[in-house]
């Protein structure tokens, strides 16, 4: 018995992640090998080894599966977010919840981008996760630098302008990531590192 309830927490967090990895992936292969009518929930929860059920507790339909969305990404936004260490760099969060809440395996986005080229009508998903996750984040960044002393007027603008910074950097580091065929934490230090010889 584990007495340590933030590392049973921890453990929680981390097998769910890997019940929700494998959906996503069996959805993408599934759809990919045998195509979008043919990857039913049933065939897709079989494939990663879970019941239609636990298939419901992460995603709400099939193509959410697809794109790797959760019903609640809001909610995993927000608790990745608080998760975090109190005294860690807003910047370094904000990064860390982006890299962690969404699918960034290099390998899973060569066939996500299979299958927009065939199914663009799935990636309209991604305008309305995007939306959920960027709520849900603001409110979360804006409280942790109002809780570091930034005026509550300055702190969402600056938070809002942090998210969409972040956002734009792991994701401009997930393409290169597959590009290159590199690890995506690899990627975006050389996104890191490339905007600060710009600004610099």
């Amino acid at each position: 018995m584990n007495d340590n309830p933030d590392e049973s927490c921890g453990l929680r967090e981390r097998k769910k992640r890997q019940t929700a990895q494998a959906l996503h992936r069996a959805a993408l292969e599934l759809v990919h090998l045998e195509g979008l009518e043919a990857a039913t929930v049933s065939r897709i929860a079989e494939a990663a080894g879970v019941s239609q059920r636990t298939f419901f507790n992460y995603f709400a339909t099939k193509e959410a599966a697809v794109l790797g969305i959760p019903h609640d990404i809001d909610q995993r936004v927000a608790r990745s977010f608080a998760l975090r260490p109190e005294e860690e760099d807003v910047w370094v969060s904000i990064l860390e919840v982006a890299m962690t809440v969404f699918d960034r395996d290099p390998a899973n986005q060569e066939l996500s981008h299979d299958i927009y080229m065939r199914y663009p009508e799935i990636a309209r998903g991604l305008l309305d996760a995007s939306i959920k996750s960027r709520a849900a984040g603001l409110e979360a960044v804006a409280q942790r630098l109002i809780a570091q002393g930034v005026s509550e007027d300055n702190a969402t603008d600056r938070a809002h302008i942090l998210i969409e910074v972040g956002n734009s950097m792991v994701s401009t580091a997930a393409h290169l990531a597959r590009s290159k065929k590199i690890d995506v934490r690899e990627a975006l230090q050389i996104v890191q590192a490339t905007l600060a010889e710009e600004l610099a």
